[in-house]
């Protein structure tokens, strides 16, 4: 399944709203990586356009512990299509979301840059 990345600047302003435990549909927690997903729900605020909630998928061994309506940093933010049962649609995920102006850890990997989606 392809990735395709989002411009987060363009989302305007990134409200956190609340999280969730990502569940399969058997109830079961979902893993990225060996390491247990949390949906989050954000307010974003594009300059012309209505605000929205996004569901955005990311790795996390703890319930991230954010107050509602903090601006917040994503981290790495795509999406990706996906079809199941006739039913389809888009699935955001990010590598994190934190505070805004909360420094990136130095245990978190910086990739490397992707020429698959620099080509013109």
């Amino acid at each position: 399944m392809k990735h395709m990345p989002i411009s987060v600047p363009a989302l305007g302003p990134t409200l956190f709203v609340s999280v969730e435990p990502r569940l399969d549909q058997e109830g079961k927690q979902r893993l990225r990586d060996g390491v247990p997903e949390q949906t989050t729900h954000i307010l974003i605020q594009p300059e012309n356009g209505k605000p929205e909630v996004i569901d955005v998928n990311v790795p996390s061994m703890t319930p991230l512990a954010i107050a509602q309506m903090t601006p917040v940093s994503i981290e790495n933010l795509t999406a990706s299509q996906w079809s199941i049962d006739g039913r389809a649609g888009i699935t955001m995920r990010a590598d994190a979301i934190r505070p805004s102006g909360t420094p990136v850890p130095a245990s978190i990997p910086v990739p490397a840059d992707d020429d698959e989606f620099n080509q013109e």
